[in-house]
C-alpha cells in the first residue's frame, strides 16, 4: 500500500478511537474499543448462555469434542468449540474452516439450500480451491440424507479416522438470522458403534434450545 494511503487510514481509526498513537516513536497500538468491533454480531444464544449450557449438557451425555458451525462463503466455519473431555481427542480450534461440499457441518448447513446452488457450490470449490475435486452427485447424496434422517455423518472426509455428525440448530436461534448446526467429532470406530446414541443426544440438545427460543 502507499505510504500516504496507509498514513490516512491510520490517522482515521486513531480518530474513531481504535488505534492510539505513542508521538515518540511513531507507532500504533490497537485500544481495547477494537474488542467490541464484533460484539453487535453476537447478541444471540452463544452470548446469553442458551447454546453454552445446552452443549456443555450434550458433553456430558456424549464426551467427544462439540462444534458449533456457520456457513461463510465455500466453508463452515467454527464459530465455538467445546473440547472432549477424554485423553484422546482431536484438537479442532474455533476458527477452523471445512468445506461446505464436503463436510458433515457442509452437508448440514446446505440442507435447505435447493439442488442448483449446491451443483453451483461444488463447481466453486473445484475451480477456486486448489488440490480439490469434489463430485457433486456425493454432495447431492449426503445433503439429501440431511433432509432425510435430519443428521449428517462425515467417514473420515476430511481427517482419516475421524467421525463427525452434524445437525442443523433451530431456525431463529441466532438474532441475525444465520444459520448454525451442532456437531460432535471423534474417532470414526467409535462413532459407527455409537452413532444412534449420539444422534439421540444430538436431537435432545436441539430440542431443548427449540423450546428456548
Amino acid at each position: 500500500m502507499p505510504q500516504s494511503s496507509t498514513s490516512v487510514l491510520l490517522r482515521s481509526l486513531a480518530h474513531a478511537g481504535y488505534l492510539e498513537l505513542n508521538d515518540e516513536d511513531r507507532t500504533f497500538l490497537p485500544t481495547p474499543r477494537v474488542a467490541l468491533l464484533g460484539a453487535w454480531l453476537d447478541g444471540g444464544p452463544i452470548r446469553d448462555g442458551r447454546l453454552i449450557g445446552s452443549l456443555e449438557l450434550l458433553s456430558q451425555e456424549v464426551d467427544t469434542g462439540i462444534f458449533v458451525a456457520t456457513r461463510i462463503g465455500l466453508f463452515s466455519q467454527y464459530i465455538y468449540v467445546l473440547p472432549a473431555r477424554a485423553a484422546l481427542r482431536f484438537h479442532i480450534p474455533i476458527g477452523s474452516r471445512r468445506l461446505l461440499v464436503n463436510s458433515a457441518t457442509g452437508f448440514a448447513l446446505l440442507a435447505k439450500a435447493p439442488n442448483s446452488e449446491i451443483a453451483a457450490l461444488v463447481r466453486r470449490t473445484n475451480a477456486e480451491i486448489p488440490d480439490v475435486t469434489i463430485d457433486p452427485a456425493h454432495t447431492l447424496q449426503q445433503v439429501e440424507e440431511v433432509r432425510r434422517s435430519g443428521y449428517a455423518f462425515s467417514r473420515g472426509y476430511v481427517t482419516r479416522g475421524a467421525g463427525a455428525i452434524a445437525m442443523p440448530l433451530p431456525e431463529g436461534i441466532d438474532r441475525s438470522g444465520r444459520a448454525l448446526v451442532v456437531s460432535v467429532a471423534g474417532m470414526l470406530d467409535d462413532f459407527e458403534e455409537r452413532e444412534a446414541e449420539l444422534v439421540e443426544a444430538l436431537r435432545r440438545a436441539v430440542e431443548r434450545l427449540r423450546l428456548r427460543i
